[in-house]
This record gives structure tokens, sequence and C-alpha cells, in this order.
């Protein structure tokens, strides 16, 4: 199933609109890097939060040990580049954290890199 949504506010809403549709029995398989697509595939196993996060890498080695960093806490990268900004990531192990974030400083670094990307867009 492909759907098209277009969230400019907020990172949040994007997650709990996926995590929405999982609910219904689908499993988001790919995100569009550029474009505000997602494909999402029907699944009988229980959904397992999605979260995004939202960086960009200039170096591969930084970017492979970013998500390096991710797979050994129990999440699966499953859609983004080390350009597209938006990383989607899938909780694998039912025993961790239902949050990519430790903190409250993590989560308002995630703001500010968004808010940074979004600014040239705010002022046309």
């Amino acid at each position: 199933m492909k759907k098209w949504k277009l969230f400019f506010s907020d990172i949040e809403k994007l997650e709990n609109w996926i995590n929405g549709i999982q609910l219904e029995g689908y499993r988001l398989r790919e995100a569009g890097k550029y474009f505000p697509v997602y494909y999402f595939v029907e699944s009988l196993s229980e959904p397992a939060p999605m979260r995004i996060d939202f960086i960009n890498y200039k170096s591969r080695g930084e970017f492979s040990n970013y998500l390096a960093l991710f797979e050994d806490s129990g999440w699966e990268h499953l859609s983004g580049s080390r350009w597209s900004g938006f990383q989607y990531f899938q909780k694998l192990d039912s025993k961790g954290e239902d949050d990519i974030f430790s903190n409250q400083t993590s989560k308002k670094a995630r703001k500010k890199r968004y808010f940074n990307y979004r600014a040239p867009l705010n002022t046309q």
C-alpha cells in the first residue's frame, strides 16, 4: 500500500500517523527519501514502534557508525540515506526502550536539526 502524507510542523505527528497505520495491520516497509510517500505491507505480527530521527552525514563512515549504534540498541534502519535527513527506525527488540532518544536533550537536538533544515523554507 502506498500513501502520500506531508508533515511540515512536527516529526512526532508523522511518527504517530505511521504507528497508527501499523496498528491497522500494516508495517512500514520504506519511506521516500526525498518525497512524502510511504510504502506499507500487510503484517500479521504485533506492530513494533517506529521512530524517526533527523540528521545528515557527509561521511559514509560516520553514517555507518550512526546506524550501528541503533542496530546495537535493537532498532532496524528502515529508510533514509546519509543525505536525506529523515531516518526511519523500527524496534526489533521487545525488551528495549520504545523510544530512540534516552533523554529530553537528545529530543531537543533532533527538533533543532529539523528546525534548522526547515528554516529557509519558512522565510519565503
